[in-house]
């Protein structure tokens, strides 16, 4: 992304993203809370799973094509560390939406957190940092604290974005512009 070109807030994203949710039918049958979650985990199992095969780069195949009978044009698929954190992301600001339309730019605040010199432990803490959004809605504890622990899931993930070098916004487009390529809820997956 150059200098000129103005990152969107927050709440632009995640308009983006409930449009296209919308759009792909994933709304047509809720969710809960846990289920969300699960999903979220498996984001980052996703990301670590990209370091194992390929590192920090990005396995991206070159090639877009367009389909000589459709006329339809269509993405490679993004593939490596970068897609996968603007998957998690992505899934963060859905989740925040559908569970409180919670903002998250006030709820993140300007903390910090004790990175590690290893990927995988860093895996480890956004599982452990989910593990703690679940545990506050479980025991019921206000909307401010169920966000502010949103809040530190976006914290963490943006600087580790800062540490491996992943520019997360431009992943995230990058990534929405597949996303909105792919068809009614990507071929019948269940949630």
């Amino acid at each position: 992304m150059s200098e000129t070109q103005k990152i969107k807030t927050l709440a632009k994203m995640t308009a983006e993203i409930v449009e296209n949710n919308t759009a792909r039918g994933w709304y047509e049958k809720r969710v809960t809370f846990p289920e969300a979650m699960a999903l979220l985990h498996s984001e980052v199992s996703e990301a670590l799973e990209a370091w194992r095969k390929w590192g920090l780069s990005d396995n991206t195949a070159v090639l877009t094509y367009t389909d000589q009978s459709t006329g339809q044009y269509t993405l490679a698929k993004p593939e490596g560390v970068g897609s996968e954190f603007a998957d998690i992301f992505i899934r963060l600001l859905d989740d925040a939406w559908l569970f409180g339309r919670l903002d998250l730019e006030k709820a993140a605040g300007p903390g910090r957190f004790a990175v590690s010199d290893s990927f995988p432990a860093d895996m480890n803490t956004l599982h452990m940092l989910i593990s703690k959004v679940s545990i506050a809605q479980e025991f019921e504890w206000d909307a401010g604290d169920v966000a502010h622990e949103f809040g530190g899931i976006l914290v963490f993930l943006r600087q580790l974005s800062e540490k491996y070098g992943i520019d997360l916004p431009s992943e995230y487009e990058r990534k929405m512009a597949y996303n909105r390529t792919r068809p009614h809820r990507h071929g019948g997956k269940r949630i």
